[in-house]
C-alpha cells in the first residue's frame, strides 16, 4: 500500500519547492549591456536646374556655366519707329509660335531638387529708343509672379518667379513686350539672360 502522506507533509514539500525556485532565480546572472550610437545623415543635394520652353519649341536645359544654352530666337517686329506693348513670336515670320495673352513666350519648369526664384536680364543695354519690359505668373504653393508691368533691362536682374518648387507640374510663365520710340529701320540684337538662384527661407 502507498504511505499516506499527511496535510503537514504536502505543506513541507510546497516550502521547499518555493525555496528552490527562489534559489534558482538568485543563481541566473544579472543582464548587463554598454551601448553606443551612431549618427546617420540622409542628404540630397542642391540642384537649381530648369528647363524654358518657348512657343511651338522643345524645352531647353540650363547649364551650370554662364551664359547657358541657347534657345531659338524671339523677335520684336513692328512696321512702325513707334509702336508700344509689341509682343515676341519664336519665329521670324511673325505669324507663328508667337506670344499672347495665353501663350507665354518663356515658360520654366523647376527640374532641380531645391526650390529657387528666377531672374532675367539682358546682357548689354538696350539701343536707344527700345524699352522692355515684362510681367509673370506661376504654379505651385508659395510660388509669387509679377503681376505689374515692369521694365526690363540689363543693370540688375529682376526677379520673374520667386520660390518655384521642384515638381513637374510647377511651371513659371513670362511675358515680354517691347516698346518703339522713333526707332529707325533696321535690326538690333540682344539677348536675355536667365538664372536660377536658392530660394532663401528666414528660419
Amino acid at each position: 500500500m502507498r504511505e499516506k502522506i499527511s496535510g503537514i507533509g504536502v505543506m513541507e514539500m510546497r516550502k521547499k519547492a518555493a525555496a528552490a525556485v527562489l534559489l534558482g532565480l538568485f543563481l541566473v546572472p544579472l543582464a548587463m549591456a554598454d551601448y553606443v550610437y551612431t549618427p546617420v545623415t540622409f542628404t540630397v543635394a542642391s540642384s537649381l536646374a530648369f528647363t524654358v520652353t518657348l512657343p511651338g519649341q522643345s524645352p531647353v536645359s540650363s547649364l551650370l556655366t554662364s551664359p547657358g544654352t541657347a534657345t531659338t530666337t524671339i523677335y520684336f517686329n513692328s512696321s512702325s519707329m513707334n509702336q508700344d506693348n509689341i509682343q515676341p513670336c519664336a519665329n521670324p515670320d511673325f505669324a507663328s509660335n508667337c506670344q499672347n495673352e495665353s501663350i507665354p513666350i518663356l515658360n520654366f519648369t523647376n527640374t532641380g531638387t531645391a526650390t529657387f526664384n528666377m531672374t532675367m536680364r539682358y546682357n548689354q543695354s538696350l539701343a536707344s529708343g527700345i524699352t522692355s519690359a515684362y510681367n509673370s505668373s506661376c504654379s505651385g504653393g508659395g510660388c509669387a509672379g509679377v503681376d505689374a508691368m515692369t521694365e526690363l533691362d540689363s543693370t540688375e536682374w529682376h526677379r520673374l518667379c520667386q520660390g518655384l518648387a521642384p515638381a513637374p507640374n510647377n511651371w513659371c510663365a513670362v511675358w515680354l513686350y517691347a516698346n518703339f520710340t522713333n526707332l529707325p529701320a533696321g535690326t538690333y540684337t540682344n539677348a536675355v539672360l536667365e538664372n536660377s538662384t536658392l530660394e532663401v527661407v528666414n528660419p
